[in-house]
């Protein structure tokens, strides 16, 4: 996750497809996904209060 200004604000390491990342602030922000069999793909998302769910295909 990298903030609007370029920030990285999150590295996880997804399990089953499956990933949450915690203690955002609300804005917008890069979700840039990646595997070893898959270029990586950015996507933006725009985090509000409370949770917020993307699905990103690779």
């Amino acid at each position: 996750m990298v903030t609007d200004r370029g920030k990285r604000r999150a590295l996880v390491k997804a399990t089953g497809g499956r990933y949450q990342v915690t203690g955002l602030t609300p804005g917008g922000y890069t979700l840039i996904a990646s595997s070893a069999t898959h270029s990586p793909v950015a996507e933006f998302l725009l985090v509000n209060n409370g949770s917020t769910t993307h699905d990103i295909e690779l």
